[in-house]
């Protein structure tokens, strides 16, 4: 039976190119938990940097909870105009889950910019009532 909390934390160099909502690190960032039922707290916290120098390049952040892809997406990070590095930190309750073991699954894309990298990402998911 898992845990009723689950934590990663690591320096890592991820990247990606996509367009679209896709998994950081499907092994490592797919944390799951075995509920009573009630609201889970997913908290996240990265550095990353991205290639590109307009103000419309962006990186987007996204947790899939049980499948569902894109749930909580926190889109638009603006990475800072000269060296692109940012520290992204967000947090997302999902509420009334059923008693059952459920997936959580960091996601990432990027909008406008070439690619962005991850050098250092910590995820906690806890089961909070």
């Amino acid at each position: 039976m898992p845990p009723k909390a689950a934590y990663f934390n690591n320096v890592c160099s991820y990247s990606t190119s996509s367009t679209t909502l896709v998994d950081v690190d499907s092994d490592n960032l797919t944390l799951s938990i075995d509920t009573t039922g009630g609201d889970v707290l997913v908290l996240v916290t990265a550095n990353i940097s991205i290639t590109g120098t307009y103000w419309t390049d962006r990186v987007n952040l996204g947790l899939r909870c049980d499948g569902v892809v894109g749930q909580s997406a926190r889109t638009g990070y603006r990475l800072g105009n000269n060296d692109n590095k940012i520290v992204v930190s967000f947090y997302n309750v999902f509420s009334d889950l059923t008693a059952f073991e459920h997936e959580f699954v960091l996601q990432w894309s990027v909008t406008g910019a070439t690619s962005a990298t991850m050098t250092q990402v910590a995820m906690l998911v806890q089961e909070i009532g």
